[in-house]
């Protein structure tokens, strides 16, 4: 009886070790479990933040391409503008020289 008492203890005692163990593992299992929830929620955030770069990037690509082509327009009809002027200058010159040559003292 004494044998079946102290193996009955023993058996108690191992019992109560792996109960132990039991409620360190779930504990453990809950911290990683959050864990991932926690991570998973900062792949969220960070997928959100990507999606709003990516349009970021697209607006500010398409605005400077708007600037750019802005720009070269209007150096285009500034070019055009100048080589207007310079061509009705040149013809105003030769109109003048004509006069020139024609009146050279300014007499008319």
């Amino acid at each position: 009886m004494r044998q079946l008492t102290t193996r009955l203890a023993e058996l108690n005692s191992r019992l109560a070790d792996e109960l132990v163990e039991q409620k360190r593992l779930v504990a453990d299992y809950e911290r990683i479990r959050e864990t991932a929830q926690r991570a998973l929620g900062v792949l969220h955030v960070v997928r959100n933040a990507e999606t709003v770069l990516a349009d970021t990037k697209d607006c500010l690509l398409a605005t400077l391409s708007e600037r750019d082509e802005r720009r070269h327009n209007q150096y285009q009809q500034s070019h055009l503008a100048a080589t207007a002027s310079s061509a009705t200058d040149d013809d105003d010159d030769s109109v003048i020289s004509a006069a020139a040559i024609h009146d050279p003292l300014g007499l008319d």
